[in-house]
């Protein structure tokens, strides 16, 4: 049985393929074969509340209980929808897709669920034959059951994964499920209502999704409400309760912008707007006032006592302009105060940022003061298997040690076989090694997604791991002297 506790995980052998994908597969509700009424006790109040740091734990007892009552008939069991994606507000629903040998042969599961508090409600024969059952402990859940290969749970997946790394739809979606919850409250809808409300919205962020994968070709799409609504939101989140953590720093931080440094400091403040990297935010006074740099302020965004905490602006160099900038008010207090007259430049909208005269790029963030990477030369044995198959051994490695990471291993390109070895369009960028690339598996006709990335031109502090291969230890099974190392589990599977 594979249990999809952490994003990214792809279950081998049960993927439907890309096309079945990219079909469009209408939910017709009339095409539905109702088995029960949901029970009074189960029904809720449409509602969306504050990510809750709790549902994922909901979601491994509720995992539990499922496994406890059918065992191996589940093949798949994975926490999906908004409570799956920390930050985002939610219906306080815990959505699960469970993969299962048979999905029409009900009898093995459906009886052995019931029995554990679940109620099955309906059956959708023409729509993947899905079938749907709730539960009320700890928390109100939705299992959703499926056959294999089901493209359905591949796309929930991915609508998922991409949500989780990317900021900007992160936050429409969040804007776009608060702006229906309340519209369906004002007009009386139930629950269908506000998914209808979100529809539109979904389909775009998934068309992003595909393209981001290499499923589909880019073109020109972007978010419908990019503007500054989102910039407008965090303003807000942060004008009001301010950051998780501030460090001012000496170094000189400057940036490039339509063929001018728009701004030159020694005053930024490294800003923890969440509790995983910083952001560089420099003082308003450090704007360039020449070479035609402006920085020209527009709408102001306001607390819910009506004061203003910041403003949305403009930055123009040249033939190029950004909206992508807040500038704090200089008279914040309390959790905020350590904002008040700085300015946040979204990372990507500059076209080069440098600390002191070393170009880093404009593609994620700046590194974390309090992160360390260490590469160690070993020649401990290591072997990778995927499913009980070897697919790589060797006696040298650079073991790579980043704080608060599982340790990584990064060994020959000869250590692998060449023949399973796919060529993979997926890229990443780490501030501390760089822009890799990755490499496929395929195994008996399988294919297992982004098994080994590997750097090409690494940054100077990680040049020891050029042209080196490295496993996903979230994906395969490592060997180390040979001791069976547990599967870290992270925020990036």
């Amino acid at each position: 049985m594979t249990m999809d506790s952490t994003p990214g995980f792809k279950y081998q052998g049960l993927n439907a393929s890309i096309a079945a994908v990219l079909e469009e597969h209408e939910d017709d509700p009339f095409e539905v074969e109702r088995v029960a009424f949901r029970d009074p006790k189960q029904q809720l109040p449409l509602t969306v509340e504050p990510y809750n740091p709790a549902w994922p734990f909901h979601f491994q007892e509720i995992r539990a209980r499922i496994v406890a009552a059918i065992g191996t008939t589940a093949l798949f069991i994975a926490h999906v929808g908004s409570t799956s994606i920390p930050g985002i507000a939610a219906k306080p629903v815990i959505d699960i897709d469970m993969v299962v040998k048979d999905v029409e042969d009900e009898a093995s599961y459906v009886p052995a669920l019931e029995a554990v508090g679940f109620q099955f409600l309906f059956r959708q024969p023409k729509w993947h034959a899905h079938r749907f059952l709730v539960g009320n402990q700890p928390i109100s859940c939705n299992l959703h059951v499926f056959g294999k290969q089901c493209p359905e749970v591949e796309k929930h997946r991915i609508f998922r994964d991409y949500l989780l790394g990317c900021d900007e739809d992160r936050e429409l979606y969040a804007r776009t499920k608060l702006q229906a919850v309340a519209a369906s409250i004002r007009e009386g809808e139930n629950v269908q209502g506000y998914n209808g409300r979100k529809e539109k919205v979904i389909l775009q962020i998934l068309k992003r999704a595909f393209q981001s994968l290499g499923y589909l070709p880019d073109d020109d799409v972007k978010a419908t409400t990019t503007g500054d609504t989102d910039l407008a939101k965090l303003a807000r989140k942060l004008g009001t309760e301010g950051p998780f953590r501030t460090m001012p720093t000496p170094r000189m931080v400057k940036a490039l912008f339509g063929g001018v440094y728009v701004f030159r400091t020694t005053k930024a403040v490294f800003v923890w707007e969440h509790r995983f990297y910083p952001h560089f935010y420099i003082p308003k006074s450090a704007i360039t006032q020449s070479e035609g740099v402006t920085l020209e302020t527009g709408e102001s965004i306001l607390d819910v006592g009506g004061k203003v905490i910041a403003h949305q602006c403009t930055l123009k160099a040249g033939s190029k302009s950004t909206q992508r900038v807040i500038a704090f008010s200089d008279d914040l207090s309390g959790a905020a105060e350590p904002l008040k007259g700085l300015i946040k430049i979204e990372f990507p909208a500059m076209d080069m940022w440098f600390e002191e005269d070393t170009p880093i790029g404009n593609k994620a963030h700046p590194k974390d003061p309090f992160v360390r990477v260490e590469i160690l030369q070993s020649e401990r044995h290591i072997k990778v298997s995927i499913e009980g198959t070897v697919i790589a051994e060797t006696n040298t490695a650079m073991h790579l040690y980043e704080t608060n990471l599982p340790a990584r291993y990064y060994m020959p390109l000869s250590a692998i076989d060449p023949k399973i070895l796919r060529p993979s369009k997926t890229t990443s960028h780490c501030p501390y090694k760089g822009d890799s690339q990755y490499y496929h598996v395929e195994i008996n006709g399988k294919i297992f997604q982004d098994i080994f990335w590997y750097y090409t031109n690494p940054t100077l502090e990680s040049a020891r791991i050029a042209g080196l291969v490295c496993p996903y230890n979230e994906k395969v099974d490592i060997e180390l002297d040979g001791k069976k190392m547990t599967r870290p589990k992270t925020h990036f599977v």
